[in-house]
């Protein structure tokens, strides 16, 4: 089942199904069947990686928000 497929899983079949495109190896019958599997594979790592995204802001957002810490400035990381 798609909601229990992992990112890594989810890229794997992206990458197979892209390299099987560039190499002429998908006949017209399989075209729409892979096209529209390929759509879905995408639709689930932008999820995994949106979501992911939200975490980690979230989780950083907490602890400047509960420390002394302040968010490091572009120019203290190029120093």
């Amino acid at each position: 089942m798609d909601s229990e497929i992992t990112y890594a899983e989810a890229f794997a079949e992206l990458t197979q199904i892209m390299n099987a495109f560039e190499r002429d190896e998908v006949t017209i019958e399989e075209l729409t069947g892979k096209v529209s599997r390929a759509v879905q594979l995408m639709k689930i790592c932008k999820t995994k990686l949106d979501r992911t995204e939200e975490d980690v802001r979230h989780i950083l957002k907490e602890f400047y928000d509960t420390s002394s810490n302040k968010v490091p400035s572009d120019n203290a990381s190029s120093k």
